[in-house]
Formats: C-alpha cells, sequence, structure tokens
C-alpha cells in the first residue's frame, strides 16, 4: 500500500471507521472524468467534489447541504 496517494489513504481511513451508520460512498468514472459523493446520513453531511482523478476529486469536495 506504499503506492497509495494521500487521497486514496484517506479513503481508506474513512471507509475503516467503526463508527459510521447510515452513510453511503459514491465513486463515479467516466473516462478522465470522476465524481466523489460521500453522505453521512445520521449528520446530514453530504460532501461533493468532480475532476480529471480520483484525487482531485477526493480533494475538491464540498458540503452539499443547503444552510
Amino acid at each position: 500500500m506504499d503506492d497509495l496517494s494521500e487521497a486514496e489513504r484517506e479513503l481508506i481511513a474513512l471507509i475503516r471507521r467503526q463508527d459510521l451508520q447510515h452513510f453511503t460512498l459514491t465513486i463515479s468514472a467516466d473516462g478522465e472524468f470522476w465524481q466523489v459523493r460521500t453522505d453521512d446520513h445520521e449528520s446530514t453531511l453530504s460532501m461533493f467534489g468532480s475532476g480529471d482523478s480520483f484525487a482531485r476529486a477526493w480533494v475538491g469536495q464540498t458540503d452539499q447541504r443547503q444552510g
């Protein structure tokens, strides 16, 4: 796992968390365009990012909650 990017390490750490409940992670790639969405349905946190690589999509996530 030494060849993982920082974004990939963060993703693995997130999905290994034992306290996650009602959590959704969506990763999609269409050629060179990536989209990442993470939703914590308990806290209503909703993050979304996109970019030309997984790392850019992951790092570029912003909170999508209204208000």
